[in-house]
């Protein structure tokens, strides 16, 4: 029997080559009982310290990531090139 670590390096190296951040901590939350009526989030006790860790490394992640949005402020706008509908080309000078 396998311990897994075959398909978690195989995930890690997939989410690397897709360049994701990866977020180890994970919360199974569960419509019926950590939300009220479908729609706002009330989780059990027993989620809040998962989710406070869970919280904690998104904003790790978000401030060591930073510098890289800071460093291609052109993004967003071959992302609304690409909404609209205008394809990107190489000779395009905001590719």
């Amino acid at each position: 029997m396998q311990d897994g670590s075959a398909l978690r390096s195989s995930r890690w190296a997939i989410s690397g080559e897709l360049k994701m951040a990866d977020v180890r901590t994970q919360v199974a939350l569960s419509m019926f009982t950590d939300f009220v009526n479908f729609s706002r989030l009330a989780p059990g006790d027993y989620h809040v310290r998962a989710l406070n860790t869970l919280i904690d490394e998104v904003v790790a992640w978000s401030g060591a990531l930073a510098p890289l949005r800071a460093a291609k402020p052109d993004r967003q706008d071959a992302g609304e090139r690409a909404v609209e509908g205008k394809p990107q080309t190489a000779s395009d000078p905001h590719s």
